[in-house]
C-alpha cells in the first residue's frame, strides 16, 4: 500500500467494509492517491457512500 493511503485511511477499521472483488475499494484508493497528488485540502472533503454493501 502506498504511503499516501496510510496517511488517509483509518487502519483500525481494516479490513474495509467492501466485499472482496468489489470495485469500491479500488476506486477509493485511486481517489485518495489522486487527491493527494493534486494537493486537495482534506479538511474540505467529504466522502459519501451508498446504502449498499458499504453502508
Amino acid at each position: 500500500m502506498s504511503q499516501s493511503l496510510y496517511n488517509h485511511l483509518r487502519l483500525n477499521v481494516f479490513p474495509t467494509p467492501y466485499c472482496p472483488g468489489c470495485g469500491h475499494g479500488i476506486l477509493l484508493g485511486a481517489v485518495i492517491r489522486a487527491m493527494d497528488d493534486a494537493g486537495i485540502d482534506w479538511e474540505k472533503t467529504l466522502f459519501v457512500s451508498g446504502i449498499g454493501c458499504a453502508a
